[in-house]
């Protein structure tokens, strides 16, 4: 092997090797500035009472509330639109499990959810609903899951 083939061979060796290490060229911007998305639901208290309160500025933080649509909430999170938002687990586990990138850092939320009729609605249980239409805000949404699960549960 000559010389010039040999330095060849272990610059390229070392360039591609140097390929191989953990280190992230992302850099972390030490911002105070948090984009706070929602949808506008009344279980999202906790953020407008957070930001009306001055909880987030306490806490060091510039909040930015963004406004978000069913339709294309968990795209906008994956597309960085905002940074945090609080919501039920189970709308982003099929994201999740896409590979979206997030992190959940508690669980305050006991649900609000139920699949209810009228009070002088003939439907008295789940299973009434069999073959009847019901209302939800989108495909795959929180409620839509949800009350697929409460259907499957029982048998509807």
């Amino acid at each position: 092997m000559t010389c010039t083939k040999f330095v060849v061979a272990f610059a390229l060796s070392g360039l591609l090797l140097s390929g191989c290490t953990k280190k992230s060229t992302v850099k972390v911007i030490n911002s105070k500035h948090v984009k706070v998305g929602f949808i506008g639901l009344t279980c999202e208290a906790p953020i407008y009472t957070a930001y009306e309160k001055g909880f987030f500025k306490d806490e060091g933080l510039e909040p930015e509330l963004v406004k978000c649509s069913w339709a294309n909430y968990k795209d906008n999170l994956a597309l960085g639109s905002y940074d945090i938002t609080h919501h039920l687990v189970m709308y982003f586990l099929k994201p999740i499990e896409q590979g979206l990138d997030v992190r959940f850092l508690g669980g305050v939320h006991t649900g609000c959810l139920r699949v209810q009729t009228g009070v002088n609605s003939p439907i008295q249980k789940i299973q009434d609903l069999k073959g009847k239409r019901i209302g939800v805000p989108g495909m795959g949404t929180t409620p839509f899951v949800f009350a697929k699960r409460i259907f499957g549960t029982h048998g509807v």
